[in-house]
């Protein structure tokens, strides 16, 4: 006959707080997952809205659910370990062990088995229907929350997801197995790596810089403005007020090119009329970020400022695009590629500047250093020679002899590559040779 002043162990409470928990780790792998558009594509209305709206804030939702989650299985733990000390006053040592035994096996089954359930359907409809919950929560945490995110990179914390980590891990395992079985295309091989890559990958580093820029004055009439993209090849174009450090919009073809335009009236108005709002972004912002707001905004130009508010560059949709696929040629680029290469045997080519380092290392079968102040061709010239050089300036880097074919008094247009024989040593050993005509 038991002591009825001792009270029975129970454990469906912190049951419950460990499932609460579990559910909690199932929403933030769901906001955190780097698929999770298209597990969220395939619900119904309803769930699908709720999670695209906690999709837009998914770091606040995701730190949230974090929150209640740890909470949660404190408070398991807290109750657990009242009930094992009534447990050690009754002597009951054995019923003591099975229940933390119990316990211990519920709450990893429950917090590591729910959170990977969120790739059926079911459970993911179960999750999202407590986002309005867990959204509410929010409200009420966050000054917790906004607290814990401003600690974390003041810290420098990595606040990269998890996921995204295995997730790269897994493509990369995949990419050299089937590279090792010739499964895999160097193309295929290529598109992962940049996809690898794009994380890391910031605004600067993808955006047509200023120097190539097309833009047009908002004072100008909309004859000009459309005569201008048509002769360049484009249907977007950003404007500016007094120069190319204020642009005030963006002027857009399908605006001012209308099936139902009676008059010639239209041609004389001013670009400001018809330009619309521009989105301007750091040259700092990381690329997914940039994709997913220029997505969810619904905007396919964005206009790339430095650190002092000056126009650095733009950067567009098919930018994004050919930093995964690479060059895209479409009916208004040159035949040959803008930022090409173009070789004339294994040892010989010539190169447009811009070429990107790691593209060039690739194609010329090279090994040329790359850093953090510079990701082209013509980056690394500027670095070495240390001026804007001229045409027939030549140097050697890494037994790579470059001669400077194309310039002007601003930047590098193309160079000629040419591979020394018998092992010529780096540059950093020996100083660059020019010569001027």
């Amino acid at each position: 006959m038991s002591n009825p002043a001792l009270p029975e162990p129970s454990l469906a409470v912190p049951a419950l707080f460990i499932l609460i928990g579990a559910i909690c780790g199932g929403l933030r792998t769901l906001l955190a997952s780097p698929v999770r558009s298209s597990l969220i594509d395939d619900l119904p209305d309803g769930p699908r809205l709720r999670a695209e709206n906690a999709a837009d804030s998914p770091l606040a939702i995701a730190t949230t659910a974090g929150i209640l989650r740890i909470f949660s299985v404190a408070a398991a733990v807290a109750i657990l370990l009242d009930e094992t000390a009534h447990l050690k006053q009754s002597d009951q040592g054995f019923a003591q062990i099975l229940t933390w035994i119990f316990a211990a096996a519920f709450a990893g089954i429950a917090l590591e088995g729910i959170p990977s359930l969120i790739t059926r359907r079911r459970a993911r409809r179960f999750v999202i229907a407590l986002i309005p919950l867990v959204t509410v929560a929010a409200w009420f945490l966050r000054p917790l929350t906004s607290l814990l995110q401003l600690l974390l990179r003041t810290l420098g914390a990595d606040t990269t997801s998890p996921a995204t980590d295995e997730l790269a891990a897994d493509l990369i395992d995949v990419a050299r197995e089937s590279e090792r079985e010739e499964e895999l295309k160097d193309s295929e091989r290529r598109m992962i790596s940049r996809v690898m890559d794009l994380p890391d990958t910031d605004a600067a580093e993808i955006m047509t810089p200023r120097t190539e820029l097309t833009a047009i004055s908002s004072s100008a009439t909309v004859h000009e403005a459309l005569a201008l993209a048509l002769d360049e090849g484009h249907s977007r174009v950003p404007t500016f007020e007094e120069d190319l450090d204020h642009i005030a919009g963006v002027f857009y073809l399908k605006d001012v090119v209308r099936p139902d335009t009676s008059t010639d009236d239209w041609k004389s108005a001013l670009v400001s009329t018809q330009m619309r709002e521009p989105y301007f972004v750091p040259e700092t912002m990381r690329v997914p970020s940039l994709l997913e707001e220029m997505r969810r905004r619904r905007i396919h130009l964005a206009v790339v400022v430095d650190e002092y508010g000056g126009t650095a560059g733009v950067v567009t949709i098919e930018d994004i695009l050919e930093s995964i696929v690479g060059d895209i040629q479409d009916e208004h680029d040159e035949k040959e590629e803008t930022h090409g290469l173009q070789m004339q045997s294994p040892d010989r080519a010539i190169a447009d500047a811009r070429i990107n380092l790691a593209e060039l290392n690739e194609a010329f079968k090279c090994d040329l250093p790359d850093d953090e102040d510079y990701d082209t061709l013509g980056g690394l010239i500027f670095d070495r020679l240390g001026r804007i050089p001229t045409i027939g300036d030549s140097l050697l880097i890494e037994g790579i002899s470059f001669e400077i074919l194309e310039a002007d008094d601003r930047r590098i247009l193309s160079v000629r590559l040419m591979r020394e024989t018998g092992g010529v040593s780096p540059i950093a050993d020996n100083p660059p040779t020019t010569s001027t005509d």
